[in-house]
């Protein structure tokens, strides 16, 4: 049985700690962690397990279609 808990994004994390240190963060692709990623300067996912042929993505600026062809 799946257990579909949130992360809590509110804890420290190691994305945090480089973020602090000065690195610049991101992340692409699958994020299975029922919430928002936290702690990147920028972020694209796929919702849900997401589709391989023109994917929607999820930002932090909201929905967007992709564009390869």
């Amino acid at each position: 049985m799946p257990v579909f808990n949130r992360f809590d994004g509110a804890q420290p994390t190691l994305v945090k700690y480089l973020q602090a240190a000065g690195y610049y963060t991101g992340i692409i692709g699958k994020w299975h962690l029922g919430s928002d990623p936290t702690g990147f300067d920028r972020w694209t996912i796929l919702p849900g397990q997401g589709v391989y042929h023109n994917p929607d993505f999820l930002e932090a600026a909201g929905r967007r279609k992709s564009t390869a062809t």
